[in-house]
Order: structure tokens, then sequence, then C-alpha cells
């Protein structure tokens, strides 16, 4: 029989000697710990995986809580499977003593051990969806007021249009524009770049606000709007992305987003 135990935390810089430490009082040797830093949302993890390949019948494998081992319920659940029953090794859970499957191998004592297993599962994967829906809402939250997520934008100085007409006209080469601009060579082609989508940009194809409405000159405009929208909404893209899809400003995108969002109305505009 061989004593082993393993620790999980979500991420490389959250501390994990607590685990540590109550391993080591439980009697793990140090060799026999295994350690992942990564999330829990799934079992794909190098040390777990080591750790499930040397597990044989009769081991015992110490977690300091039931959420170290995993946050999904149904993957979780399955592993516990996998490792009490098809392995035939035990499972001690340091933080709950009714989790200790040496303990009791009749039916009665795998019962409750399985059932309050399945529970504490439940809810470690019930608190990883609460904390998702909750930073979804913050997200948004932030975005209606007009955050902008991601690294500070590099501020154009003010005669940044100046030095980009003659780097446009040839006067001058990008490195030399950039560096009178105080940005790198790629940040200030990312800045021309903005001012050439504008120059080539028909108001036509940008969406306006008209009266409590957003209006459109064509069902393919109004589709294109609402698409990013939906992405934007979701997370999938940032304002600013989304923002330069519409050619539009980003403050002006937030300002649209925020009239759909108190009850705005899409628009086509009447031939």
């Amino acid at each position: 029989m061989t004593v082993y135990g393993y620790a999980r935390v979500s991420s490389k810089d959250q501390n994990i000697d607590r685990q540590l430490i109550a391993l080591h009082e439980a009697g793990v040797k140090k060799k026999n710990i295994y350690i992942d830093k990564q999330s829990g949302k799934d079992f794909d993890r190098p040390k777990y995986k080591e750790l499930l390949q040397r597990l044989k019948k009769g081991d015992v494998l110490f977690i300091q809580a039931i959420d170290r081992l995993g946050r999904n319920y149904e993957d979780t659940k399955e592993q516990w499977n996998l490792i009490t029953k098809k392995k035939q090794a035990d499972i001690v859970v340091l933080n709950i003593k009714l989790i200790d499957t040496r303990e009791d191998k009749g039916p009665i004592g795998r019962l409750m051990a399985d059932v309050v297993f399945e529970l504490l599962t439940f809810i470690a994967q019930y608190e990883r969806d609460c904390n998702k829906e909750r930073q979804r809402q913050g997200i948004a939250a932030a975005k209606e007021r007009g955050v902008v997520f991601g690294p500070p934008r590099i501020k154009e100085p003010e005669n940044f249009r100046e030095i980009y007409e003659k780097w446009k006209t040839k006067q001058i080469k990008a490195g030399e524009a950039a560096r009178l601009s105080g940005m790198s060579e790629s940040t200030f082609y990312k800045h021309a770049n903005e001012i050439r989508k504008t120059e080539h940009t028909s108001t036509r194809d940008i969406p306006r606000v008209t009266k409590g409405y957003i209006m459109f000159d064509n069902e393919q405009q109004k589709k294109r709007f609402w698409r990013t929208y939906t992405q934007y909404d979701r997370n999938a893209i940032s304002s600013e992305k989304a923002a330069k899809r519409l050619n539009l400003t980003e403050k002006e995108f937030l300002r649209q987003i925020k009239l759909v969002k108190n009850g705005g109305r899409l628009r086509i505009k009447s031939s």
C-alpha cells in the first residue's frame, strides 16, 4: 500500500502551502504528493494523470478538500468511481471526516461516503457556476460604464495627424513617425490604420442614433450590428474590436449599446 497526496490551485500565483501542510500532517511523503496549478473545470492535468497511472488497489489518496480534486460535478463523480471502485483505492478528504473510504468497507459505509461526496461535489460546481455568472455580470456592468479592458491604450500626441500625413505622403519613414509619436512602430501602424479606415469609410456604412433609435441604411447593416453586439455581450470580443467592425469610435459604440440595453430599437431608414 502506498499513500499519495494530491493538491491543486487554479493559477500559478495562488498559494498552495495550506494544502501541502495538511498533506504532510496526514503522513503523506513529499515524493508522493502531486501538484497541479490549473483550473478544476476538467481533469486534463499532467500531474493528476501521472498520479492516476500510479494508483493501484489498496493505495490511499489524500486531498485537503473535495474541490481540490475537481469542480465539475459529472467529471469528478466519474473520477471518484474510477479510483474507489475500478482501481479499488481509497480516498480521504481531510476537511470532511465523513469522506474516508477506509473506515467502513461495508455497503452502508460506502453509501455514506458516496452520498456526502456527491453532495459536496455538486456544491463545488454550483459555487464555480455562481462565480462565473458574477464575473460575467461584473464585466457587463463595467462595459456599460465605459470601462475598457485590456492593456492601456497609448495616447496619440496632439500633432499625430500631422505626423501621419507626413508619413502617408512619404516625407518621413514609419520608424521616424513612430519616434515622433512616442510609440513603437507596430503601435504607430495600428493608429495609422485606424485613420485610414475612417478616411475610406462612407458615412452610409455607420449606424446612427436618431431620436432614441439606431438607424441603419439596409438590412445587412442592421444584421452586422446585431451580430457584433451579441458577440460583445457574450464577452467574445472587446468593445474596441466591436467598434472597429462597425466603423465606430469605441465611445460611440458603447453609447449605442447602452441605448439597446435601455430598450432602444433598431430601424432601417425608409427609402
